[in-house]
């Protein structure tokens, strides 16, 4: 089974500031592991797929997603929703083949496919008998 560790020991020591706010948010991702990929499920709501960078260099998989600030009428009466960047960044320990790697995001849900190498697969070995 592949391991993958939160590599947030200084969580914002490779993002960039935006709009002067220190507003960042750690994306809640579910990461599940198939024979062939890893499969990572980030939730990231405000973000656009051009305000998304996505980065794997050498088993790091690294998410930033750049929100823009809301324009909403009127006085605020309740404020529960904080808008603001998302950063997050993951050691991947499984041979993955970046060529292969593969995004899509929708309904602010950033979905990222990485494929294993194909000497890192299992593969049935046939017996000579």
């Amino acid at each position: 089974m592949t391991e993958i560790t939160k590599t947030e020991a200084s969580p914002l020591a490779n993002a960039e500031p935006t709009r002067g706010t220190e507003n960042y948010f750690s994306p809640l991702v579910d990461v599940f592991e198939t024979e062939h990929e890893l499969i990572f499920f980030a939730d990231m709501p405000g973000a656009t797929p051009d305000d998304i960078q996505l980065r794997y260099d050498r088993g790091e998989l690294v998410l930033h997603g750049k929100v823009k600030p809301r324009t909403l009428p009127g006085q605020p009466l309740l404020r529960e929703f904080e808008v603001g960047d998302f950063y997050r960044t993951f050691a991947v320990n499984e041979e993955v083949d970046p060529s292969q790697i593969e995004a899509e995001y929708k309904l602010g849900v950033l979905k990222v496919r990485l494929p294993k190498r194909e000497e890192v697969k299992p593969r049935r070995i046939a017996i000579k008998g």
